[in-house]
């Protein structure tokens, strides 16, 4: 299961991760309490690197608060589904043919299975390769052969995916991997997303420490209306990262969402862990 945020906009919900199996290339952090989520414990799949790199910003639960950690493709008990979603946010009875580009680093080569095995487990319509479904490499072309795999990354690639689906079940997505966590990487996946035909929204569910440099890519970030780029601000609480702190981009931070058994949002608040501040690079906006 894994914590809802970033460049979907969406809050504390849980979802299911389908199992794969990727070489390991990282680390995962420490398991950390969060009270504003009702004590689950939870642990970011990715690390930070060095200067001029973006880590994902998916979290997976461990634990706590009744939630029993995802073991399979079974979707859990305790975890926000597509209909309290979609509630909470007005989108039931909503439909839409556009597409929707997701960028992140690295392959994971599981992917059309573990979102096959989410939409099923979700009662959503299968989203056909080819057509609903593409994955691209930052080129544009269909060839992964030079994109490594990556087991924290391609957790993140499954979270991003799902929650397209699961807000926006007629959705197209492409989904563009980066040969790396390097900006240089992923802003190539931009500009390709950004270019393909029909893409109204490219997000961007990752980030990294502010550096000198960081302006140099404010042009591959923005995007033309009404075309959008979502970031997610972070989860390391108050703090900037970039490419949130672009200009031309939406920086999107998590809340804690409360869902009733009518599937309407009875309440939601900032998450403690979500990225804030004032740049320190980039110039303050009129």
């Amino acid at each position: 299961m894994s914590r809802i945020r970033g460049g979907l906009g969406v809050g504390v919900a849980l979802v299911t991760l389908a199992a794969f199996s990727v070489p390991a290339l990282a680390s995962a952090t420490p398991t950390l309490p969060d009270a504003a989520a009702g004590g689950v414990s939870h642990r970011a799949v990715c690390t930070p690197g060095p200067s001029g790199t973006a880590r994902c910003h998916a979290h997976v639960v461990t634990g706590g608060a009744g939630v029993t950690p995802c073991a399979s493709s079974t979707y859990p008990s305790g975890a926000y589904g597509t209909a309290q979603l979609r509630g909470a946010y007005g989108l039931t009875g909503a439909s839409s043919t556009a597409t929707v580009a997701i960028v992140d680093a690295f392959q994971n080569p599981n992917v059309v299975s573990d979102l096959a095995a989410y939409r099923s487990s979700t009662g959503l319509p299968a989203c056909a390769v080819g057509t609903c479904f593409r994955v691209l490499n930052q080129s544009g072309g269909t060839s992964l052969s030079g994109v490594p795999g990556n087991t924290g990354w391609g957790q993140e690639i499954d979270l991003d995916v799902e929650m397209v689906s699961a807000v926006c079940p007629t959705c197209n997505i492409v989904l563009v991997e980066a040969n790396s966590n390097y900006y240089s990487d992923l802003a190539t996946a931009v500009s390709t997303a950004k270019g393909l035909s029909g893409v109204i929204a490219v997000s961007n569910s990752y980030g990294g420490g502010e550096w000198s440099g960081e302006t140099s890519y404010n042009s591959t970030y923005s995007a033309t209306s009404p075309q959008v780029v979502t970031v997610s601000s972070g989860d390391s609480g108050y703090g900037v990262e970039f490419p949130a702190a672009a200009p031309g981009v939406i920086a999107v931070g998590g809340t804690s969402l409360y869902v009733t058994s009518s599937n309407t949002r009875s309440s939601e608040s900032a998450w403690s862990g979500a990225g804030s501040g004032c740049s320190a690079v980039e110039p303050q906006q009129s």
